[in-house]
């Protein structure tokens, strides 16, 4: 039997494994979780390379997987992968590497697929992809109807994985910035090796809010997109179970809800959870939706409402702090230069604190001000005119996705 392919997505800490594990507790899907980051990985190096007008010149694959924003370059890396094809070939010597890499990555949170990915077979990157989405499938459950993968900073290449599978399904996950960096600075307490970037990942948060949005607006795509939010995952579970399952044509599973039924195939016995300031979870807990209000301090509240307030109103998440006193607020800088200068685990910014935080504030007044009208800034700054525009209408995120299936719809 084969299955209908499934691509999950979202930033890091951005509550992903929870909701992947929803997924996979239905009777009749298998996800693989965190399992095929160095496959993602690859991918990225390959179809950029692959593209002839993409300034491969100042293309480094050694680079962590790259943001997009503020520079002519950085944007045609990310144009050329939302053009990709996924019919790039892969060298052998390559995909013996990469299988390497795979094992190790799989040992940690898939170590049931170590086998299968010692041994993954493939010519090109379709190829690859087309096996690990089926990977849980064959090792766990081969009556599923549908199997695939989560893994994060996946966003981008979406549209080549949406042209190269006819039957998959997408779904990004999106979570309050400032919870995602409450749970990012906390590993400086118990695992600072974990700790990313802050502005890094603020800015790939962005990125898949913007992919969301443009993604939305090709009809092909959206009827096979799914954008739901963490929160309102763990608010109402048995909601969010319907709405996936109704989402991936399956029947309704109400276990979905039900923690104890999400496998740790790695560890043995129900998956305990991995939140960075709880110890083993025995459910799906409200407690980390509103917990940044008590750990982050008002300065670095302050960084990411500056950062990301059109953004997360836009999404649903209000900001806190009076948006006019923000471009004055010393904090926000200081939290730049603090957590630009500390160890981090991957980091996409440009390593000018200063440089940073000036391009910040272009984007700021690119949405703010009604007479900035540089196509080559508002691009840099939001990505996609039309994620530019949907953020200056004041709109919100669920009413522009009713807009846009009321016109389909009428189409």
């Amino acid at each position: 039997m084969t299955s209908k392919p499934l691509f999950i997505t979202g930033v890091a800490r951005g509550g992903t494994s929870l909701i992947g594990r929803m997924i996979d507790a239905h009777p009749e899907a298998s996800i693989s979780i965190d399992a095929f980051l160095p496959l993602v990985i690859m991918a990225r190096n390959r179809m950029v390379r692959a593209c002839p007008d993409a300034r491969i010149s100042t293309f480094d694959t050694s680079r962590a997987l790259q943001d997009g924003h503020f520079t002519a370059p950085r944007r045609s890396h990310l144009e050329a992968l939302l053009r990709a094809s996924m019919d790039v070939e892969v060298p052998k010597v390559e995909l013996e590497a990469l299988r390497l890499r795979l094992k190790d990555r799989a040992a940690d949170e898939a170590k049931d697929l170590v086998p299968l990915v010692e041994g993954l077979e493939g010519n090109t990157l379709g190829d690859l992809y087309g096996a690990a989405a089926a990977a849980a499938h064959k090792v766990r459950k081969p009556d599923a109807l549908v199997s695939g993968i989560k893994d994060v900073w996946l966003v981008d290449q979406f549209p080549a994985l949406h042209r190269a599978f006819s039957e998959a399904r997408f779904i990004i996950i999106l979570r309050d910035p400032r919870a995602i960096i409450a749970s990012i600075l906390g590993y400086l307490e118990t695992d600072p090796t974990q700790c990313a970037h802050a502005l890094s990942v603020l800015r790939h948060w962005r990125k898949m809010l913007a992919c969301a949005v443009r993604f939305s607006s090709e009809p092909t795509f959206a009827e096979r997109l799914l954008v739901i939010r963490y929160e309102d995952v763990v608010q109402e579970p048995l909601n969010a179970a319907t709405e996936i399952s109704a989402f991936l044509d399956l029947a309704d599973a109400p276990q979905m809800a039900d923690a104890s039924a999400y496998n740790d195939v790695t560890r043995g016995g129900a998956w305990k959870g991995n939140s960075t300031f709880d110890g083993d979870q025995d459910g799906i807990s409200t407690g980390p939706v509103a917990r940044w209000r008590k750990t982050l301090d008002e300065g670095v509240v302050a960084a990411v409402e500056y950062c990301c307030a059109a953004d997360m109103s836009f999404a649903g998440y209000e900001p806190s702090l009076d948006p006019a006193r923000l471009d004055s607020d010393p904090s926000v800088l200081e939290f730049l230069i603090r957590d630009g200068q500390r160890e981090s685990s991957w980091r996409s910014d440009f390593g000018d604190p200063f440089l940073d935080y000036g391009f910040e504030a272009a984007r700021r007044c690119a949405i703010s001000s009604c007479k900035i009208d540089d196509p080559e800034l508002i691009s840099n700054s939001y990505l996609f005119d039309d994620y530019y525009e949907a953020l200056k209408s004041g709109r919100t995120m669920k009413a522009q996705w009713e807009a846009s299936t009321t016109q389909r719809r009428l189409a």
